[in-house]
């Protein structure tokens, strides 16, 4: 895995190792984004048109209003998405573990920071996942910067979105241009799911369902009860996983 000062790239590695079967034979399987995109095309196609009752108009939202909750739920699927992606790809424990080994405190690293940052938002501990994609974002993961955008967006915050936003932009752009420069050998060549992949797929459903994915309850409360606020002297209290962490999700694959 690479120093944090080197460039990115190990962040979109996870994200095209993030494939689920699709469960069909013959042909490539669908990546997670076709599906999705595939799904909403069918919903898109199967909405019938409202139509007004005898004696009544049909009342419509319009204008700036249904223009921002439509921009609001399209941020709030692609978060979810790529939150999901993140935890479904193959190298996430190995990422994780060089976040929740003992000591890690001082040096993360933030392909890392980017698992769990995106596995506190699928337990709703916002604040947790904030914190560990601005880290990731700013060792230079444009998909940490982008959930960050996506992120502000949702919380109205339309200032730090665009900025994050802006960030990831130019980041793509850089990894881009390094694109096919040799990357430091690291814990992210091991392929080690870090959520059995039966629940990874439950998760993709729900978001082509439009729905919020979640981890099943128990699973859930696992990961509540295996993180720990520590105190930093200079960021504060930090949400960190315990190093039982890994472990107690592996174990359910």
């Amino acid at each position: 895995m690479r120093d944090p000062n080197q460039s990115p790239g190990a962040v979109d590695r996870l994200l095209a190792d993030a494939h689920v079967r699709a469960g069909h034979r013959g042909g490539p399987a669908p990546t997670a984004a076709e599906r999705i995109a595939r799904a909403e095309a069918r919903a898109r196609a199967a909405a019938p048109h409202p139509a007004a009752a005898p004696g009544r108009s049909v009342s419509r939202i319009s204008g700036p209003a249904r223009e921002t909750g439509d921009r609001d739920e399209d941020a709030r699927r692609e978060l979810d998405l790529t939150c999901v992606q993140v935890v479904g790809a193959p190298r996430a424990a190995a990422a994780l573990t060089w976040l929740s080994r003992p000591g890690a405190s001082r040096r993360v690293e933030p392909d890392g920071a980017l698992v769990f940052a995106c596995l506190m938002h699928l337990v709703d501990r916002a604040p947790a996942a904030q914190f560990w994609w601005q880290f990731a974002a700013g060792s230079g993961n444009p998909a940490a910067a982008r959930c960050l955008a996506l992120h502000h967006r949702l919380d109205r915050n339309l200032p730090d979105a665009r900025v994050w936003s802006e960030q990831a932009r130019r980041l793509t752009i850089q990894q881009a241009e390094q694109e096919g420069l040799p990357v430091p050998a690291g814990p992210s060549a091991e392929r080690r799911p870090l959520l059995p992949g039966r629940i990874a797929e439950q998760l993709l459903q729900q978001c082509e369902q439009g729905l919020r994915p979640r981890l099943p309850s128990a699973l859930e409360q696992a990961v509540h009860g295996l993180v720990v606020v520590r105190g930093d002297e200079a960021l504060g209290e930090i949400t960190q996983p315990c190093p039982e962490l890994l472990g107690a999700l592996c174990a359910q694959c």
